[in-house]
């Protein structure tokens, strides 16, 4: 399927009967996205065949979706800031990763209710605006001389808090543009966008570190959230304003979360999600301490290994729909999670010099994986969910599984403290086998993905 360049920041597609192996690109693995098209009112650009022709992404949603990837970027220069310049303990990075994801515990729940009840598209240009004013107070402190790593904390914190709202709000607005026959594919060029940025982010903020220092690169980043801002201002794809009804936001949270823990498979995704998170939230600040603290690298090429993630990551979404086309939803769900932990023992074996490559490969493999099963979970969800609870039930799943997040940092501080480097990602490898067990333990272990929404395990 070509894609094109159409009209002022348009990204379309040529519609085509056959895929490029001439096979027909019918989505025969989700029978409940056929079940269930939402005729709500919203405007949405269509193909001229919805199964072969793919969404009519705005791309002005697609620019936004490199920005969030490009948040890679900025996340090496934050920590390298605070591991160098600052010479934070490896319990101060465990926290400072903790703060990075906290927000999900603290407002996650209640973004969901607010963004089901707003238009989605004010939200995601408040939240960039906020996150672009938060980061620049960093450079501007280390220019003055006042910078501090509790100042670095608070920033991340709080920019945290404008990411939930943009996370939720960004998953809750694409289905209020395209049909959810398309979900798969849209998520699929979404993740590709994002894993894109990502793979280059590292490397180009490992660079620019080396050459205009690490808060410098911060503001550059800022910068890329008010171009942001003022893409996401440019989609004109009308947004039906939710009907207005009588608030009560702690009724409407439970219902959220009713919603996901009486249905077995999202259930099952958010219990593998928090799992999961959790395990890499201890890896994060792991992989930092190993590369610059035990092996000494430079910035420039810790960037570089760390683009390893996003090529993973990218490599994952180019070829998500084919795998998911091939071996079905659960089954893809099931394979990528089984994969992680060995891939992370694996790093244990990293050593200066050739032995890097361990590093390189197996952190690829990871991210190849995760994104596979990003791009399966995401779909699968936005297919089962109703549009009206579309905000509640993102917001649930979020809080589930990003909350772990700021948990799995700390622990994973604590642990590098107690047991070192080797030991934490022996424990980390170990915890991700458990996620497996939520998926085997739902109807996703027969290959069932059509479970009638709401229903009860």
């Amino acid at each position: 399927m070509a894609a094109r360049w159409s009209g002022a920041f348009r990204w379309t597609d040529r519609p085509s009967s056959t895929s490029e192996t001439g096979t027909r690109e019918a989505p025969a693995y989700s029978p409940t996205l056929k079940r269930r098209s939402a005729h709500d009112g919203t405007r949405r650009p269509t193909g001229s065949d919805p199964v072969t022709a793919g969404p009519r992404l705005p791309f002005a949603l697609a620019w936004p979706d490199r920005e969030h990837g490009g948040k890679s970027g900025r996340d090496v220069a934050i920590r390298l800031l605070v591991a160098t310049v600052l010479a934070a303990t490896p319990l101060q990075l465990g926290l400072l990763s903790a703060a990075q994801t906290a927000a999900f515990l603290i407002v996650g729940l209640p973004a969901g209710v607010w963004l089901d009840r707003m238009r989605c598209r004010s939200v995601l240009i408040v939240a960039d605006i906020v996150r672009a004013v938060l980061l620049a107070t960093i450079p501007v402190a280390w220019w003055l001389g006042y910078l501090s790593f509790n100042q670095v904390l608070a920033v991340v914190f709080f920019s945290g808090i404008a990411h939930v709202f943009f996370d939720v709000g960004y998953q809750t607005y694409l289905p209020r543009l395209v049909d959810r026959e398309q979900l798969v594919v849209a998520n699929a060029r979404l993740e590709s966008s994002r894993s894109a940025a990502a793979a280059a982010g590292p490397a180009v903020a490992g660079a620019l570190i080396q050459a205009m220092q690490a808060a410098n690169v911060i503001l550059i980043n800022a910068v890329t959230y008010i171009f942001s801002a003022v893409m996401i201002r440019r989609i004109t794809s009308t947004e039906a304003l939710p009907p207005a009804r009588p608030r009560n936001i702690r009724a409407e949270i439970r219902e959220g979360l009713r919603f996901v823990v009486r249905h077995p498979i999202l259930r099952a995704l958010g219990g593998a999600a928090a799992t999961y998170n959790f395990c890499y939230g201890m890896l994060l600040p792991t992989v930092i301490v190993l590369l610059v603290t035990d092996l000494g690298l430079t910035e420039g090429m810790v960037g570089l290994l760390f683009t390893c993630a996003g090529i993973g990551g990218f490599g994952g979404a180019l070829i998500a729909r084919r795998v998911i086309e091939r071996v079905g939803l659960a089954k893809a769900l099931i394979a990528t999670e089984i994969v992680a932990g060995p891939l992370v023992l694996a790093l244990m074996l990293t050593a200066p010099g050739w032995s890097l490559i361990v590093f390189a490969v197996s952190y690829l493999l990871l991210h190849l994986a995760l994104s596979i099963f990003n791009v399966a979970s995401v779909s699968l969800r936005q297919s089962l969910c109703p549009h009206e609870f579309m905000g509640r039930v993102t917001a649930s799943m979020r809080f589930v599984a990003s909350g772990a997040l700021p948990l799995g940092g700390v622990a994973g501080g604590v642990a590098l403290e107690l047991i070192g480097t080797d030991g934490t990602l022996l424990l980390t490898g170990c915890g991700l086998l458990g996620t497996v067990a939520w998926l085997l333990a739902s109807p996703l272990r027969n290959g069932t993905t059509d479970l009638a929404t709401g229903g009860n395990s």
